[in-house]
């Protein structure tokens, strides 16, 4: 198994076993869809 793999395990062990971990990606995937939009608003003037 390489690193990105054994990363990859890694994860889906934490996420199976525990619900904070699953709850922080969720969250951090919520404010990056949040600062993208943002980012466009900023950019293209929307409002």
């Amino acid at each position: 198994m390489d690193g990105k793999d054994t990363e990859f395990l890694a994860e889906n062990l934490l996420a199976a076993t525990s619900p904070e971990y699953l709850e922080s990606i969720e969250e951090a995937r919520r404010d990056c869809k949040y600062r993208k939009y943002k980012i466009d608003v900023l950019m293209n003037g929307y409002v």
